[in-house]
């Protein structure tokens, strides 16, 4: 997202999944965003005081570089609060993250996402993607970067005039350009055959 942002100019708005781990899920434990990462010296610390062991880099299944972060068995094995932290029996707790600037980007949109502001620019785009896989966004008809980019192109000029023509029969009809709600299909018969119904 953060790379994104900076060579394109753009930004993406859109909700990030939650954390995987079990901790986040029982909402109970600690969690990856517990632990402090220091970057710059490869070393996590846990909430206990604790510093990690081994730091790696390694590829997740999509290919994308993550940091593989271990602790000590032996200091985890000992701790106080090892089943808050860990339920592994045979290695200490362990933690993958992504590269430096896409963890923070994710830590950033996983606290932003809650709020008002976030919540008001994300229902701008409402409708967006739904539209765009109905009117075929998902199904290229030819092979190609090219034409996949043109087909994707079309689709948006597409989207584009439909919501043109919405807006502008919105207006002739004093009405918003975006129903309150979806109205039925009876209902829309109904508006289209009695114009002073609605």
């Amino acid at each position: 997202m953060s790379q994104i942002r900076g060579s394109l100019g753009t930004e993406i708005v859109g909700p990030v999944p939650a954390d995987g781990g079990w901790q986040h899920r029982e909402k109970s434990g600690y969690a990856a965003a517990d632990f402090e990462i220091d970057w710059h010296n490869r070393v996590a610390t846990c909430p206990q005081g604790q510093q990690s062991l081994k730091w790696s880099r390694r590829q997740d299944e999509q290919g994308e570089p993550m940091a593989f972060i271990r602790f000590p068995f032996s200091v985890c094995q000992d701790c106080p609060v090892r089943a808050l932290c860990t339920k592994g029996t045979e290695q200490g707790r362990t933690l993958n993250l992504h590269v430096q600037p896409v963890q923070e980007a994710l830590k950033g949109r996983r606290e932003e996402q809650f709020t008002p502001a976030f919540q008001m620019r994300y229902a701008r785009r409402a409708g967006t993607i739904a539209q765009g896989v109905h009117l075929g966004l998902r199904q290229i008809p030819s092979m190609g970067i090219e034409k996949m980019h043109l087909h994707h192109v079309a689709i948006a000029a597409g989207i584009n005039l439909i919501r043109i023509d919405a807006h502008l029969q919105a207006q002739a009809y004093h009405k918003p350009t975006r129903p309150t709600r979806r109205l039925t299909p009876f209902a829309r018969l109904q508006e289209r055959c009695v114009p002073n119904a609605a």
